[in-house]
């Protein structure tokens, strides 16, 4: 899209690239955007959410923002497609990580070292 069809749709429909943005980011927190199915994409928009909110329950602020700010950089224009995506898989990797082990005493008790002993 080139700027003008961007500025047009901006003038037109403001609310069209307020919803596509936000649906960008939470994408971004996702899987990412699928070109194939537009119910996959809403439910990579919700699995995103919910991502979003279980970082900032367990207080993973870090990789919260950093997400955020990688996304920042394209999608309030460009779908979080795969080739997008990549720096924040590597951040979403690291996220599911510090999750696991912020709420695995939650889930089990015992250490995560495998030595489910208490104590």
């Amino acid at each position: 899209m080139n700027r003008t069809a961007f500025l047009e749709i901006l003038s037109d429909r403001p609310l069209l690239l307020a919803r596509n943005a936000i649906l960008n980011v939470l994408q971004s927190f996702s899987i990412g955007y699928n070109t194939s199915s537009l119910f996959l994409s809403y439910l990579s928009a919700v699995l995103g959410g919910l991502v979003a909110i279980g970082l900032l329950w367990t207080k993973q602020t870090s990789f919260f923002l950093a997400i955020l700010l990688a996304s920042a950089t394209f999608t309030p224009y460009h779908a979080p497609t795969p080739a997008h995506m990549f720096g924040a898989y590597v951040l979403l990797a690291g996220a599911a990580v510090a999750v696991i082990e912020s709420v695995w005493p939650l889930v089990l008790p015992g250490r995560l070292d495998g030595n489910l002993v208490d104590g």
